[in-house]
């Protein structure tokens, strides 16, 4: 049984999992609440609670039923989050390097045609956004981000590559993201940054929901040897 209030929508998500739905028609506002939501959470007193799993406008929480209902724990919740808009979202500042060299930008020509810009203009509108880190997912490490001008807004390949190389940069409708791993995909590249999920892996990175990237240009030989700098962050 669903229960619903003025922000969110409660939804029993299986047996062990409550997904809450946020309740608003803009992307960006409804993405706020998400991350106010999981920085709440963070700090919920509850040993019931044993993951929180956000996304563009939705969480998930994966609770222990033993110990709680999803009747019971949709109830507390409802009960504790009547001051929610007072709940601050913290964030950071992050600064990523990326080359816009020919050998990285695989679909900067089809982006050129697709918005109507010169590439030097593309690069510049590209480097001189900042972005909000949405959410991250579809594989390790992949982080979303938005939003893109809308001058920059391209539709996705209509057939997806085999393999991107980690640390591709790609554009698709109103996001940025950048490729953790290699895969398949059809986002529209335009660059190459750092391998995210070894950055990750080796603590000279954090990336969270609601941190804010900014790019600064860097070359082809700076890129395939650079070392993030954690004073940069």
């Amino acid at each position: 049984m669903c229960v619903i209030t003025d922000l969110f929508d409660f939804v029993p998500f299986g047996d062990h999992a409550l997904l809450i739905n946020v309740k608003d028609s803009d992307l960006s506002q409804a993405n706020a609440r998400v991350i106010q939501l999981f920085h709440f959470l963070e700090n919920y007193q509850s040993l019931s609670i044993k993951e929180c799993i956000p996304a563009y406008d939705s969480l998930t929480i994966l609770y222990e039923p033993s110990n709680v209902s999803f009747e019971e724990l949709s109830g507390q919740l409802t009960k504790d989050l009547k001051d929610f808009n007072q709940i601050e979202i913290k964030s950071k500042q992050i600064n990523l390097p990326i080359c816009y060299d020919k050998a990285y930008s695989l679909d900067l020509e089809e982006i050129q045609i697709q918005v109507g810009l010169s590439k030097e203009e593309i690069i510049k509108l590209h480097k001189n956004t900042n972005y909000k880190v949405f959410m991250t997912g579809f594989m390790p490490g992949f982080i979303y981000l938005g939003e893109l001008p809308a001058s920059l807004q391209v539709t996705r390949k209509p057939a997806p590559r085999k393999e991107i190389p980690p640390g591709s940069v790609g554009l698709a409708g109103k996001q940025t993201g950048i490729y953790s791993i290699a895969s398949p995909g059809g986002w529209q590249i335009i660059g190459r940054s750092i391998n995210i999920l070894d950055n990750i892996r080796e603590g000279s990175l954090e990336i969270s929901i609601g941190d804010e990237i900014r790019f600064f240009e860097v070359s082809k030989n700076e890129i395939e040897s650079y070392k993030l700098d954690q004073a940069r962050l």
